[in-house]
Parts: C-alpha cells; structure tokens; sequence
C-alpha cells in the first residue's frame, strides 16, 4: 500500500490554512491510521508512524 501522510497533511493545511500544524498533523495522522488498520498490513502502519515521526520533527524544527 502507498501512503503519503504529507500529501494528506498539505490538502488538509490548504482547506484549513489557520489550523495549526501539529493538530493538522494528528488529524491527518488519525484519519489515516483508522483506513490503514482497516485494510493494510502492520508494515503499513510502522511505515505512517515513519512518516508521522518525520513530519512531526519538521514541525518542530519550523517552531524553534
């Protein structure tokens, strides 16, 4: 399965652009996990908190 937490975080970040971006990120992070525990396997999963993990240090690098 191919997933792109980033794709899904910019189009969440563009429909709300004032929302901040670690809860843009949980939500996105969220959403996602619910359809992948659904019908992906546990390397998807380990893969979306791979990617979570990186967006999530971008983010807090972008804060301090």
């Amino acid at each position: 399965m191919k997933i792109c937490l980033e794709a899904h975080f910019a189009k969440v970040k563009r429909t709300f652009p004032d929302m901040d971006d670690k809860r843009v990120l949980d939500s996105v992070y969220i959403g996602v996990s619910q359809a992948v525990a659904g019908v992906g396997t546990h390397n998807d999963l380990k893969e979306l908190v791979k990617q979570y993990n990186a967006l999530l240090a971008g983010i807090v690098k972008e804060a301090v």
